[in-house]
């Protein structure tokens, strides 16, 4: 049965509240705090000006109650941040002398004789909540130094935000505003059997409770398991639900490392899990729809449902579906220094990949069967591909999407062989990226290559042109790396040089030399350091030399030579040599 209650009602009773290892870690972010400090300080602003005013409602609360434990089902988001924020109305009420108010929260929300009132699912996150964010008034160190994890991290600055917010605070506000966050009101459901939240979870996911895919997923996974276990047994039951829940607990773990910075790609778990059911979803063709893999779990519903064997089918699904995010999570590591990592590296950095990444996933599940050689050699192909026909073509998002994503799941099915999938990959290639449609976009007469391509993609192919005349040549090179290359940063060995796209015959010169329908030309660009492009902004290429022997780009020494007689041949001959370099690192 279901209750309306208050904030203080639910807490400040004599439980403790554990969330589970299996549920998601705190994931709220500065949009949510914001959220929440303006809504209670909008109810105190029409509190005071109607001399009452309703509580904010703050969502629905699931508790499977054993003893004096409370395990939060749903809610834990929520539970956690108000307690935080609490915790520092409690700190600041201390700070200016007020101990008996401040205690009496501790007592009720922090900690009381029974000790802390909440317990998060991991032993890391829980440490961090007691000793650096409820046990301490400040964050005496940097955030990034004390936090191991996402979660982590947005535990500390859920506790810096609310801290920031009440610096100036006097003690009547605070106190009102500790009233409105215990006021606030909560629908709660104690239950006593997993069997039953599980219900009652999915009943509220129907009415459109703002979840995740991902957590949709799982809660009518979770109800599916109960009402196709035909035998009834209660012990069964909760042993299946409580495995599907371990799965989910292992790619809710998954998605917090792929969302480190030490990884690589802004990927979000819906998105991951959509790869994943292009793959699995055997039936799964272009002809039912572009967005038939959008809808998922609509899809997988029908499927689960019209199933004659539907708990296999869950087990299946929900044991691939946690092996992806695992393939994921290895695939985007930035830590391994390997060629696979090289070249995803490069893809990612060259961007518009959207289309590949279930491709990139079904090659990374089956690398073992593959094996290593033909997997790099398969990779290849892919940087090939979209890097020939998104990046240099710049075809729309859609181009070729349904064959790569057949291809994707007839790997991942093992319905082809190693010759097959590259055969298949040159074939995309040759029909939409041939080398002759690659060097028309590349060198079409009085092509405006600079102002159609980004700086980036400019950047991304200019790094490849001078790693290529740097391996030609003995002499001393300067350090240098792609990624921060692309993003406009010189390493050197002093110190970083933001960079630019550099026009050798400027764009307005100085004087009249006939050269404006080639100046943005991809034989006319070249790269140089922020200040050194800004002063020489207008200067023919002639008075440049000094510059382009200072920077140590084999590239620029190699143009130093033609300066005086720079024109239309001499771009034509540097863009075909740019150009050819091109079409034989992406070759195929």
């Amino acid at each position: 049965m279901s209750k309306a209650q208050s904030f203080q009602e639910v807490v400040t009773k004599q439980v403790k509240f554990k969330i589970p290892e299996y549920q998601r870690n705190y994931s709220w972010t500065e949009e949510e705090f914001q959220d929440l400090w303006r809504d209670l300080n909008n109810v105190m602003d029409n509190r005071e000006a109607e001399g009452n005013g309703r509580n904010h409602f703050y969502g629905m609360f699931l508790f499977e109650t054993e003893d004096n434990v409370y395990k939060i089902i749903d809610g834990q988001q929520r539970i956690t941040t108000a307690i935080i924020f609490l915790n520092e109305i409690k700190n600041k009420l201390a700070e200016q002398g007020y101990d008996t108010e401040a205690e009496k929260i501790k007592q009720g929300y922090i900690k009381d004789i029974n000790g802390y009132k909440l317990q998060l699912g991991t032993d890391e996150d829980d440490l961090v909540l007691k000793d650096n964010i409820l046990g301490k008034k400040v964050v005496d160190r940097d955030i990034e130094v004390i936090s191991d994890s996402p979660s982590q991290n947005k535990l500390l600055r859920a506790k810096k935000f609310f801290r920031e917010k009440l610096e100036d605070k006097d003690k009547e506000y605070l106190l009102d505003l500790k009233e409105e966050i215990t006021k606030l009101e909560v629908l709660t459901y104690e239950v006593e059997s997993i069997i039953r939240a599980v219900k009652i979870f999915e009943t509220a996911n129907d009415r459109g409770r703002d979840l995740t895919v991902l957590d949709k997923t799982k809660s009518f996974l979770m109800l599916q398991i109960y009402l196709n276990n035909h035998e009834g047994e209660e012990t069964a039951i909760k042993e299946e639900i409580n495995l599907l829940q371990s799965r989910f607990g292992d790619i809710y773990g998954k998605i917090e490392e792929i969302n480190q910075d030490s990884h690589w790609g802004d990927l979000s778990e819906d998105n991951i899990q959509r790869f994943h059911y292009i793959l699995w979803d055997t039936e799964w063709s272009s002809s039912r729809g572009e967005r038939y893999h959008q809808n998922l779990l609509e899809n997988l519903k029908q499927k689960i449902r019209e199933s004659e064997t539907p708990l296999e089918d869950i087990e299946n699904y929900s044991k691939q579906l946690k092996t992806a995010f695992v393939a994921q999570e290895q695939l985007t590591k930035k830590s391994e220094d390997s060629r696979e990592k090289y070249l995803i590296k490069r893809m990612e950095l060259m961007g518009s990949m959207g289309n590949i990444r279930p491709l990139l996933l079904a090659l990374r599940l089956k690398k073992d069967s593959l094996g290593e050689d033909n997997y790099i050699e398969i990779l290849e192909l892919v940087e090939t591909l979209a890097v020939r026909m998104y990046s240099i073509l710049q075809r729309p998002a859609y181009t070729a999407r349904y064959k790569i994503y057949n291809l994707a799941r007839d790997v991942y099915q093992e319905n082809v062989s190693v010759e097959e999938i590259k055969e298949k990959l040159i074939d995309i290639i040759e029909d939409k990226a041939s080398d002759e449609a690659v060097r028309e976009a590349l060198t079409e007469e009085y092509d405006d290559f600079y102002k159609d391509f980004g700086k980036q993609e400019i950047r991304f192919l200019l790094y490849f042109y001078e790693e290529h005349k740097q391996t030609e040549s003995d002499r001393q090179k300067m350090p240098f790396n792609l990624e921060e290359w692309v993003n406009g940063k010189l390493v050197g060995a002093d110190k970083d040089t933001n960079i630019e796209v550099e026009h050798i015959h400027p764009q307005s010169p100085n004087e009249d030399l006939d050269l404006e329908e080639d100046k943005h030309r991809l034989g006319n660009l070249s790269i140089l350091p922020e200040g050194e492009n800004k002063s020489l902004q207008n200067a023919v290429q002639a008075d440049k030399e000094e510059a382009y022997k200072h920077v140590n780009l084999d590239m620029n020494k190699d143009i130093v030579p033609d300066l005086t007689d720079w024109g239309k041949d001499t771009i034509e001959n540097r863009e075909e040599e740019i150009v050819n370099h091109i079409l034989e690192r992406w070759s195929y």
